[in-house]
């Protein structure tokens, strides 16, 4: 996500802003999956207003920032920060709501623009997409049945359905374009790479400083992998990290490519309701899971993180019936994960197949997760710092050696209690 600085904030604000009079607490799941969407793509600015729903949208943003501890990442704009009038893909023809909507769009407003343009004023524009007229689902056919009145008084003019036609051509052509370039690009890897999803939370989709530093142990594995000379192409449909993306570094003349299933702050069910859609963009042998550390259970409710994960296994394999799946053991020392990792070992023991083998593997070799004490592995108790995605990462390595072939199998296996763990053969990070 792009980002600006405006006087009198002290963090980047995101160049997409999130309008938040459709928030209510009365659909209060429907809007949290929408904010979490919004948050995932790196918006941290957001429209709110008191005569929005009656104060309800605010109500409902507040409860949202509680609930997913991100209120300090979020930036309320005031005046003179910034300056909001009308300005995008459409001209306003007509005021929408009465005398005082401003607008900087049309042939009109040219010294205007200009003004804004010479003093640096910010610019949080509203209706920039004509108030869902651009959005590709309003037609010259539909829009009296789809455009609210507002939409419809202000918008829905031949002026901007010329627009619109245009927009529509040039996105025909786009697609075109990018559908070609993805075949073009997948498909010498499709021929003879291995394909693994990373699946999971934070731990998965990392982030690029906010809340935390955390480029994930996809990277750390990634350069594992090629250091053991296996041909990999990692799949998914998220291409960022949380809020921003963190730098990746080429590594032997190779480039990372930042794809994966990584949600931060989802419950294992909310991911696996996530790759219902997902998974039909892609294809994958491997699948990597993190996932259960959102989910707030305690040793006596662990029932729906479990029946969430044979959900996804579920749906791994409606990908590809020979899916090779391995759980990473949550490496928190505290209640519940002790349990839940005895559980997805037994999990993993029911429903493993030959043909498509399920494996627990111990990602927490040693773990530490104590900021602040000497050998640490986390950046806040949670979140892995870059010794801690070592430590990850070769957990995941030495299960992979199991499957793979070309990496040498070499495993440490212990039992105790019905559990089978795979764990690394060697966790020095100065190698």
């Amino acid at each position: 996500m792009t980002t600006s600085k405006v006087v009198g904030i002290d963090k980047p604000i995101s160049r997409i802003v999130l309008g938040a009079m459709i928030l209510s607490t009365d659909r209060r799941d429907e809007c949290f999956s929408l904010l979490d969407a919004a948050c995932e793509c790196g918006i941290t600015a957001f429209d709110t207003a008191a005569v929005y729903a009656g104060g309800d949208s605010e109500r409902c943003l507040g409860m949202w920032s509680d609930a997913r501890g991100v209120r300090d990442k979020e930036h309320d704009l005031a005046p003179p920060a910034a300056s909001s009038p009308n300005y995008g893909l459409a001209e306003q023809v007509e005021n929408p709501w009465g005398p005082g909507c401003v607008s900087l769009g049309g042939s009109d407003q040219v010294a205007e623009r200009k003004w804004y343009a010479e003093t640096k004023m910010p610019v949080f524009a509203y209706s920039s997409l004509g108030r869902g007229l651009f959005s590709g689902r309003m037609t010259r056919d539909n829009y009296r049945e789809v455009a609210d009145d507002a939409c419809q008084k202000a918008y829905c003019h031949e002026v901007n359905f010329r627009r619109l036609d245009r927009t529509m051509t040039i996105r025909k052509f786009v697609l075109v374009a990018v559908v070609l370039s993805c075949l073009f690009a997948t498909q010498g890897a499709a021929n003879d790479a291995v394909r693994i999803v990373c699946i999971g939370d934070s731990i998965t989709q990392g982030s690029g400083g906010r809340p935390v530093m955390a480029q994930s142990y996809r990277y750390a594995l990634w350069k594992k992998l090629i250091d053991a000379e296996l041909t990999v192409a990692f799949v998914g449909s998220q291409t960022t990290g949380f809020n921003t993306t963190p730098e990746y570094q080429s590594y032997k003349s190779n480039d990372f490519i930042n794809v994966h299933e990584g949600y931060w702050g989802r419950k294992t069910w909310e991911v696996r309701d996530k790759l219902k859609e997902t998974s039909a963009g892609w294809k994958a042998d491997v699948a990597l899971i993190i996932l259960g550390t959102n989910d707030r259970s305690n040793e006596q409710t662990l029932g729906p993180t479990l029946k969430a994960m044979s959900g996804i296994i579920d749906i791994l394999r409606g990908n590809n019936p020979k899916m090779i799946i391995l759980i990473g053991s949550p490496y928190h020392e505290w209640p519940p994960f002790p349990k839940l990792n005895k559980e997805y070992a037994a999990l993993a023991a029911t429903l493993s197949t030959d043909a498509s083998p399920v494996s627990t593997v111990y990602v927490g070799a040693g773990w530490i997760s104590h900021p602040e004490q000497p050998g640490t592995l986390t950046a806040d108790w949670l979140h892995p710092n870059p010794r801690g995605d070592e430590i990850i990462a070769a957990g995941f390595f030495a299960g992979l050696k199991r499957y793979l072939p070309g990496l040498q199998t070499q495993e440490l296996i212990t039992e105790g209690r019905g559990e089978r763990k795979i764990m690394p053969s060697s966790t020095n990070l100065h190698e």
